[in-house]
């Protein structure tokens, strides 16, 4: 292992969660590299140093990942959304121009609201079901041969 790679190992390991997320992406390979120089070490001359460093270098991997997912999902969460049919332009303008059109409900909405009644001051009131009636047993008939 190279003495920058090492460098850099021991900065991650310092504070991961302070750097970018390329400086952290390159911190990733950096280790990486260092896992695989490592683990070649290990497998082929069975030196137990090497083993134990492969192992450090899993874990720092592991913190390494972490951090980058959060940063990656923060950034994603800053991405605007973008819709795929309209532009910035025609919302405006559609939206002035057009009376609002009634889509048809969901299956599952219509029942939901043949079942519960909103009042006006915004409560909900459920309506009665009638309740089913249970049939009676049918006596069982048992054949016994003497």
């Amino acid at each position: 292992m190279n003495d920058e790679v090492k460098k850099e190992v021991l900065e991650m390991e310092k504070n991961p969660d302070i750097k970018t997320i390329d400086e952290n992406y390159d911190n990733l390979k950096a280790v990486i590299t260092a896992l695989t120089n490592d683990y070649e070490k290990f497998k082929q001359k069975k030196v137990k140093a090497a083993g134990q460093r492969v192992r450090a270098s899993l874990l720092n991997t592991k913190k390494l990942c972490d951090t980058l997912r959060k940063q990656v999902k923060e950034e994603i969460t800053a991405i605007p959304i973008k819709h795929r049919n309209k532009s910035s332009d025609e919302d405006k303008s559609s939206d002035e121009d057009k009376p609002e059109e009634k889509k048809e409900e969901h299956p599952f909405v219509k029942s939901f609201r043949e079942h519960v009644i909103i009042e006006p001051d915004g409560e909900e009131e459920k309506k009665e079901k009638p309740k089913r009636k249970r049939k009676a047993n049918k006596p069982k008939v048992i054949n016994k041969e003497n």
